[in-house]
């Protein structure tokens, strides 16, 4: 961590944005979601990332249960779908929102689009969209890490609340 935050040199910290942008390219994501917050959220940016947090969960719970049926925890155990979760929050940053790279399996792909922005709260802007470039899609999801690398997410993390 000190060492994200602490480098002086320019050089290094591309060095390891590059290597954090190529380890993302490796989960091979195939559609890119966009949630913005319509309002801002209230509260230090601690309680608004709990928020984002407790939202996204709730979302990938949904999200899995319809794909997959009550037993997530044994059909997608080898983590078929996958997300990388970019927790956007912060007065520089304006409204709180969210960037997901998502490895859809091909099954699932016709009615993603609209199973994945239906199960999001309704009063919040979503955007699905299949991914064209890859690499085009982490650069733009990954844009602002150097602001806190730790607000990247993977979808996996919530394993727990799916079994």
């Amino acid at each position: 961590m000190s060492e994200w935050y602490g480098a002086s040199d320019g050089g290094f910290l591309k060095q390891r944005m590059d290597d954090y942008r190529s380890f993302l390219e490796t989960i091979k994501p195939n559609w890119m979601v966009t949630v913005n917050y319509k309002r801002p959220l209230q509260g230090p940016v601690e309680e608004r990332e709990r928020v984002l947090m407790k939202d996204l969960q709730h979302w990938t719970t949904k999200l899995l249960q319809k794909l997959y049926g009550r037993k997530v925890a044994k059909r997608n155990a080898n983590d078929e779908m996958l997300y990388a979760a970019f927790i956007q929050v912060g007065e520089s940053l304006g409204k709180e929102h969210l960037h997901l790279l998502v490895r859809v399996p091909y099954r699932f792909w016709l009615g993603f689009g609209r199973l994945a922005k239906s199960l999001w709260k309704t009063t919040d802007d979503v955007d699905v969209q299949l991914i064209d470039s890859v690499s085009d899609a982490v650069r733009y999801c990954s844009r602002d890490l150097t602001i806190n690398p730790d607000r990247v997410f993977f979808s996996n993390g919530f394993r727990r609340s799916q079994q």
